[in-house]
């Protein structure tokens, strides 16, 4: 992600409308959402470079003072999704907070649960569409260009309120997401095996930052993850209100990997089950 404003010589495209127009700082995920306290940033080769080498020298991390985010949006593109996306928004991620934190405290109750959990989430009278619009201007803004430039019908979808109906060749997928980390995974590759089916290699899009994991699957012939898919909810006009209810994962974040929700007893359970490496040369 762009974390610096872009010089006078750098391209100054807005990866939601596509035009080239100065851009401004988008938090991602918005401010409000608990977006507010200086973030660390650090790349996947970080992470597996001390899980390697614990006595190794860290790399610094890049600090970002105002929360998470990158220059990516255009001014109007940024206030568009601040006025009409952001307010339902924000009601799901106090939704999602109370569910994984508050009195049912899930978060806590399944972390040291080996096998996969799941919640009912049930919400009344809410705007389904505005939240999912939201999430898609997210996906765009910590993508390069070329999601929405292999993907129009997404940035379209995202980027005009009237526009009804989440792009076919693309999944939305929901999990809860208890951390500890943040996780922001753009066009990685995964690999998920099926009995009947064979293997495919799924294309995702991954925005993990409590209380969810939004996960965007590109051209999927199976599901990337068994429940959460939250598709259909643009189906729906942003002014229609909608009882819901949704099955997702509860999810937690001990690696950088994309799609690794296990709780930190699996990751625990996977890691001393693991056979040892011996190399085919031999040796220790």
């Amino acid at each position: 992600m762009q974390s610096r404003p872009p010089s006078e010589h750098e391209p100054r495209r807005c990866r939601l409308c596509g035009e080239q127009r100065p851009l401004t700082f988008e938090h991602i995920p918005p401010r409000s959402a608990h977006n507010r306290a200086p973030a660390a940033i650090q790349g996947i080769e970080t992470w597996l470079a001390r899980d390697s080498d614990p006595n190794a020298v860290a790399r610094r991390p890049q600090v970002q003072q105002r929360g998470s985010g990158a220059y990516s949006l255009c001014g109007p593109c940024n206030n568009l999704a601040g006025r009409l996306y952001v307010p339902e928004f924000r009601h799901w991620i106090e939704m999602g907070t109370t569910v994984l934190f508050g009195p049912d405290d899930l978060a806590a109750r399944f972390r040291d649960e080996r096998e996969t959990a799941y919640a009912t989430v049930k919400l009344k009278q809410r705007r389904p569409a505005r939240f999912v619009k939201q999430i898609a201007t997210m996906l765009l803004a910590m993508s390069p260009p070329g999601l929405g430039d292999n993907f129009p019908e997404l940035r379209a979808y995202a980027a005009d309120p009237n526009a009804v109906g989440f792009p076919d060749r693309l999944r939305l997928y929901l999990a809860l997401y208890a951390g500890p980390h943040v996780r922001y995974a753009a066009g990685a590759a995964t690999v998920r095996n099926f009995l009947t089916t064979g293997t495919e290699i799924h294309h995702v899009y991954e925005l993990a930052y409590p209380p969810f994991s939004y996960i965007l699957s590109l051209e999927e012939q199976t599901p990337v993850i068994e429940t959460g898919n939250a598709s259909n909810f643009g189906s729906l006009r942003i002014d229609q209100s909608a009882d819901v209810e949704l099955q997702m994962i509860v999810g937690y974040g001990e690696t950088p990997l994309p799609l690794d929700l296990r709780s930190p007893a699996a990751l625990t359970a996977d890691t001393s089950e693991r056979e040892p490496f011996m190399p085919p040369w031999g040796g220790k």
